[in-house]
């Protein structure tokens, strides 16, 4: 069954796109990709403040943010992080990101317990640009959480 708790927009309400965000099935939920949006009727999403290279890294705003929205999600259906057993990471570029993705990621599992199996897929078109709907975002997630008894 779809559910919108949790999400701060649906994109068949605002792009008029058939896209199921979040699915439960019995003590399953299932969540597709996520990408770092703030706002997605306008296209904007977080990355790191322009013309700080140095202070900033992409992929680890990126990541932290998308996180928040799976957690937002996470939270409106009566899951925790706990409660994730799967997750899909697409990286457009995995040989440059991975570490910083691997920080964020361990941070935000710190203290759960055991972390979730991780299916890492490069995600690169044959044109050698990102995968991951525009050129600025370097990473999608998919989550599948069981609530554990």
């Amino acid at each position: 069954m779809e559910t919108r708790k949790g999400m701060a927009f649906h994109p068949v309400d605002v792009r008029k796109v058939n896209f199921t965000p979040g699915m439960t099935v019995g003590d399953w939920f299932f969540t597709a990709g996520q990408v770092s949006f703030i706002d997605y009727t306008k296209g904007e999403f977080k990355t790191s403040p322009p013309g700080l290279p140095h202070y900033w890294s992409d992929i680890e705003v990126q990541t932290e943010h998308t996180m928040e929205l799976l957690k937002a999600q996470l939270d409106g259906n009566g899951y925790e992080l706990g409660d994730v057993v799967q997750a899909t990471i697409l990286l457009t570029n995995a040989r440059r990101d991975f570490r910083g993705f691997d920080r964020v990621w361990r941070r935000i599992f710190e203290g759960v317990g055991t972390m979730p199996a991780i299916n890492l897929v490069p995600s690169n078109q044959e044109n050698g640009k990102g995968g991951v709907m525009v050129d600025e975002l370097f990473i999608e997630i998919d989550l599948i959480m069981k609530h554990r008894s």
